[in-house]
């Protein structure tokens, strides 16, 4: 059913485009016609930009999840930390964090180091404060029975903690992601010389419409395949740390 609504979706999609395209409602500068944008990505490159963006993102991904997870185990588990820190994150998650761009590209330059820290920052406040809500909703009376059972720290949170908040990090690390591929695409068509967002800004600036485009369209099939990788890695772990 849902690829179904996916295909209608997708053809309606299509369809509008071309009737706006061959009835001239809709100036080829703007938008341009289907056959035009299937050429331009007949004769495009895609693998390097969409390598190094990825492993961008991944990069910021991975720094932002080494910090946010522990972070939201232990204002999850700690009331006291909880409220005065859980507010703080939630304010300064709402605030454009895009706008330190300039300063990290002033420190670490234009090349990989600032768009994988600002993809980082990005995704870090979603993962931390679902995280931290997710072990909030722990049920205490399992936690006090493992305890009573002599686990305790790190074994605690290995074997209850984590693995009974996993669906809701999981949920975060699910958004963290995305906002970090879509940062690093962003930070790379701001300035950038390489990678997918420098293919859209260079087909901007050179107004190829056709080629713009297909960058968009090759934007779009990258994100759904790293979030599908993504789904399908989070569900193999899910399913290990149930056993």
């Amino acid at each position: 059913m849902r690829a179904l609504v996916y295909l209608a979706v997708a053809a309606t999609t299509l369809l509008t485009w071309w009737l706006l395209t061959v009835t001239g409602t809709v100036a080829p500068l703007i938008l341009p016609p289907i056959n035009e944008v299937v050429t331009a990505l007949r004769q495009q490159d895609p693998v390097v930009p969409m390598a190094i963006t990825t492993a961008r993102a991944a990069y910021g991904f991975a720094l932002a999840t080494l910090l946010a997870v522990p972070i939201g185990v232990v204002l999850g588990r700690d009331q006291l930390l909880n409220r005065a820190y859980e507010p703080l994150l939630a304010t300064v998650a709402a605030v454009p964090l895009v706008v330190l761009y300039p300063v990290l590209a002033a420190t670490l330059g234009l090349g990989t180091s600032s768009k994988v820290v600002l993809g980082g920052l990005y995704a870090f406040f979603p993962i931390a404060i679902a995280t931290t809500r997710a072990v909030q909703q722990i049920d205490p009376e399992l936690v006090t029975a493992m305890r009573s059972m002599g686990a305790r720290g790190a074994d605690l949170t290995r074997t209850v903690v984590i693995p009974s908040a996993l669906p809701g990090i999981v949920s975060g690390l699910r958004v963290g992601l995305g906002l970090a591929l879509v940062t690093v695409v962003a930070g790379e068509f701001i300035a950038g010389d390489e990678g997918v967002g420098y293919q859209l800004a260079a087909s901007s600036q050179g107004y190829q419409s056709a080629a713009l485009f297909a960058w968009v369209v090759l934007a779009i099939a990258l994100t759904i395949v790293v979030n599908t990788v993504f789904t399908a890695m989070a569900t193999t772990l899910e399913r290990t740390l149930r056993r």
